[in-house]
């Protein structure tokens, strides 16, 4: 189920950002991974953090994760 508010659970859309400040955009998934160029994050790393983290993917890149606005859903159509 999907949450506006506290802890990112299953089922949300994250947007993850990168530091060249591209967007990346994923539905959560126990035992997920998003794969990127600089290295893949698992989604349980993300499931029960709050907005606003800090993850790092395998090649050691930081990503920051927040929920989407509604220009990320719409881009993402």
């Amino acid at each position: 189920m999907s949450s506006a508010r506290g802890p990112f659970q299953e089922g949300d859309r994250v947007r993850l950002t990168d530091p060249k400040g591209r967007h990346y955009t994923l539905v959560l998934q126990p035992g997920g991974q998003y794969h990127t160029h600089r290295g893949a994050i698992d989604h349980d790393h993300l499931i029960g953090k709050p907005e606003g983290s800090v993850v790092t993917s395998a090649g050691n890149t930081s990503f920051l994760a927040l929920r989407p606005l509604l220009p990320d859903y719409v881009l993402s159509m």
